[in-house]
């Protein structure tokens, strides 16, 4: 496909289990899931995506999205942006593959408006949303990934203004190790080696990865290090979690900020921590706690720093806790979460009357440098009567940069049921997104910020229905919001620089459409074709640009089409194509006579796939993507690889315990 989904409302987790039963989710996601009264209980993701109330409230009214860990493990692909490519409602702007950056939009936003979380811990940027995908996890160490479209401010606060993306990690309830070996084209390797081992009432898991390529052409060379460790306790009525994660990334920027110089270089490192405590049956007490932390060194030529570079770390700390109470059919929570930004920089904020030394650097310091708090109040309600269910709720939030104003998200999410296999829903959200530090202070010879942007506003309604049987199951949307004060990059052929600027309005409708026909349940494990998946989402965006030249352009149609089959016994394949079709033009620039010019985006179609050879404890695999050769652009004037072939190795061995007592 690029559309590996499925699209579920959840409910109550029995609920929820209720569909593992009958197939609707695969059994993969059991262990993801509570029930409300079993004891004891894991929270290696205790939060259902899509509502505040950790999945115990009726069913969610909306889009949501699910990976599949068994989809995973099929695609063709060897990173977490690149499996994103695969959703038809998601708009992954690369810049270079496996990983190396890439936007995230969803629903006409820019990359600014979709948050990322990691096992429901917040992992998006407050510097800029370009960081946003760095995750310091590997594919390989994922179990699901869940997609929330739309507003989700009342679920998350501010960063989820058009949807949200939660990647769920493996628990570690297992004992084995495993690892990998790939290699391709253009120098490409990965090496990666995960092991889980559960001890008593303990879980972990261990991820390590390597990935790099000396670039498909000048100045696009990469290369990625990823390390993560969960560890979860359980007691007999609660559960503790840590999780830690680091990621270094290094790679040539040809072209990634602006088309006049091929030789940017970027080297940055990304930090998380976290712990979550939960506590409770029928009043559920839960504490989540995280510390992120970016640091970032960019060269507009990489051969001559001195040229012009900046150097930037911000973190981020934050802490929630929640409420929960359960009374017969209806649920109620209360929260409260509050965290706290900052940046030192020689780029990003105000000046600092204290400079900061920059490691490693003899004689260069952070400069600048910047701060915000913000705290949220939220409240949730829910009533599930049967056929009926009503999700209703609100988030008020004070940030230091406007405190003159609480802004107010509510939202009401209404699901009716026609039949067991027929439903249909409606949502109507409120959201509102703060700017980023790079937003408001970024300056470089190609960018200007504005200390002047109001926070974005907007309003969106969604309605669909959702069908499942056998051997089909299909959802259907219509969406609209209108926005107020939108921040948006315009470029200026007079100072030749982007400068963001708040739109007037902003207007957008669209359609989504997916279907799955899972055969191997329909007919049976002997069928040739496991399954085939449609995706298909229309976008129309009306934006108050007059003259000026937009930075990010949305896609208007983005069709997907996926199907896995045999070929012989042991033998599988899976092959994806996936048609996309962006409004607006990019900026180019010529050097001979040192103009800026604008180029329109073109439609293309890309094709990938993958055969795989099982035997024992190993797996052997060949894959392609882009098996056309087409040539095209993604985000800004950086063209993507052309066709680009891997294979490798995959081996998994299971650890026996050495005694099974401690494990009862």
């Amino acid at each position: 496909m690029k559309s590996l989904s499925l699209i579920i409302r959840i409910g109550f987790l029995n609920t929820v289990y209720s569909m593992i039963t009958h197939g609707f989710i695969p059994a993969a996601a059991q262990s993801d899931s509570l029930p409300v009264s079993a004891q004891p209980y894991g929270i290696e993701e205790i939060r259902i995506i899509g509502q505040k109330s950790n999945g115990l409230f009726p069913q969610v009214a909306r889009m949501v999205t699910v990976i599949q860990q068994e989809e995973i493990a099929a695609a063709p692909v060897q990173s977490i942006q690149d499996l994103l490519e695969y959703i038809a409602s998601v708009d992954i702007r690369q810049r270079g593959l496996n990983g190396v950056q890439a936007d995230l939009t969803i629903r006409g936003g820019s990359f600014d408006h979709a948050m990322v979380l990691i096992n429901g811990t917040v992992l998006s940027d407050p510097q800029t949303g370009h960081f946003n995908l760095d995750i310091p996890v590997d594919i390989d160490a994922v179990q699901r990934i869940e997609i929330l479209n739309g507003p989700a401010a009342r679920v998350y606060g501010a960063g989820a203004f058009t949807g949200a993306i939660n990647i769920i990690v493996k628990p570690g309830n297992e004992n084995y190790c495993k690892g990998l070996l790939t290699a391709g084209r253009y120098g490409y390797n990965r090496l990666a080696f995960t092991g889980s081992l559960k001890t008593g009432r303990v879980n972990n898991l261990l991820a390590v990865a390597h990935s790099g390529s000396s670039g498909y052409t000048d100045n696009t060379d990469f290369s990625v290090e990823n390390i993560y460790y969960t560890g979860q306790f359980f007691s007999q009525a609660s559960a503790l979690k840590l999780q830690a994660g680091y990621q270094q990334k290094n790679f040539g920027a040809n072209g990634f900020y602006s088309p006049r110089y091929p030789d940017q270089f970027e080297q940055n490192n990304t930090t998380l921590l976290s712990l979550d405590f939960k506590t409770g049956s029928k009043f559920v007490f839960q504490s989540d706690s995280y510390w992120r932390r970016k640091q970032d060194h960019y060269m507009l030529q990489r051969d001559n720093p001195e040229f012009y570079q900046n150097y930037h770390r911000n973190q981020s700390v934050g802490s929630q806790v929640t409420g929960q109470f359960t009374a017969g059919k209806i649920v109620s929570l209360t929260g409260l979460d509050l965290h706290y930004d900052d940046i030192i920089s020689t780029s990003i904020g105000l000046d600092n009357p204290h400079p900061v030394k920059i490691r490693n650097e003899d004689s260069l310091y952070y400069t600048k440098q910047y701060n915000r708090t913000t705290l949220s109040l939220f409240q949730e309600y829910g009533l599930n009567n049967g056929k009926f269910s009503i999700t209703a709720g609100y988030m008020v939030n004070w940030n230091s940069d406007n405190t003159a104003k609480l802004s107010f998200f509510p939202g009401i999410d209404l699901r009716y049921s026609f039949t067991d296999a027929v439903s249909t829903f409606i949502s109507i959200n409120r959201t509102v997104r703060f700017p980023s530090f790079t937003d408001l202070f970024y300056n470089d010879p190609s960018h200007q910020g504005n200390l002047s942007l109001e926070p974005d506003r907007m309003i969106s309604a969604e309605g669909g229905l959702h069908a499942e049987w056998p051997f089909l199951i299909t959802s259907a949307a219509l969406y609209t919001s209108s926005g107020k004060d939108i921040i948006d990059w315009l470029w200026s052929f007079e100072t030749n620089r982007y400068s963001p600027v708040n739109l007037d309005r902003i207007s957008m409708f669209g359609i989504e459409l997916q279907a799955d026909i899972p055969l191997a349940k329909a007919i049976g494990p002997h069928s040739p074709v496991q399954d085939i998946r449609l995706g298909y989402n229309f976008l129309n965006v009306h934006k108050s640009l007059s003259d000026s030249l937009s930075k990010y352009y949305n896609l208007k149609h983005k069709f997907t089409f996926s199907i896995r089959h045999k070929i012989i016994a042991r033998v599988h394949a899976m092959w994806t194509i996936c048609y996309q079709d962006r409004m607006g033009s990019y900026i180019q620039y010529r050097e001979a006579d040192s103009q800026y010019f604008s180029s329109p985006y073109k439609p293309f179609v890309l094709l990938d796939g993958n055969i795989t050879w099982e035997a024992g404890n190993f797996m052997v695999f060949i894959e392609a993507s882009n098996l056309l050769n087409t040539r095209y652009v993604d985000a800004g004037s950086v063209f993507q690889p052309g066709r680009w072939i891997r294979a490798g190795i995959k081996a998994r061995f299971e650890i026996k315990p050495k005694s099974s007592e401690g494990n009862q």
